[in-house]
């Protein structure tokens, strides 16, 4: 085979290849596949958060409630019994407006981002005053805790 034929060629599949690759394109961006259909916007607090809004550590305000810990674990039979359970008390605590109590939820290394998906869900459902999120914790809480705003005012106005 001459040298020309073996450019043509080359030429000829890499030209066939490159159009194949760009019709592929285009029927992914035609089925829209690219769009984003749901997105989950997790803004979290920066390091000093707590401490510039209401002049304490996030560990001093977690003080002045009591939590009942729930850790999720790898086995997904167990997990929707502790998600059941975690859904009750939290509708309690909403409804009875307990200001004493919260609910935190310890997350492993190897917790699904499901799992952490149906706590949030469990927040929004049951609509949790307060949750937060840090490291492979949630705390979740609701009312005002007069002890609380006592001795870690709020340093931003309430709108």
């Amino acid at each position: 085979m001459s040298a020309k034929k073996k450019m043509f060629v080359y030429s000829v599949t890499l030209a066939i290849t490159l159009l194949l690759i760009l019709l592929c394109l285009l029927v992914l961006i035609k089925n829209k596949n690219f769009e984003k259909e749901y997105s989950f916007e997790l803004g979290l607090p920066s390091k000093n958060f707590y401490e510039d809004l209401c002049g304490c550590s996030l560990e001093k305000i977690l003080s002045y409630r009591s939590f009942k810990t729930y850790q999720l674990t790898s086995d997904d039979n167990q997990n929707q019994i502790i998600f059941k359970q975690i859904q009750s008390d939290v509708r309690s605590i909403v409804k009875n407006k307990d200001s004493k109590k919260g609910i935190n939820v310890k997350f492993g290394i190897k917790t699904k981002y499901g799992d952490v998906v149906r706590i949030l869900d469990i927040c929004q459902i049951e609509k949790v005053g307060t949750y937060i999120l840090k490291d492979y914790d949630v705390w979740i809480m609701t009312g005002s805790n007069s002890e609380l705003s006592k001795n870690c005012p709020f340093k931003i106005p309430k709108h």
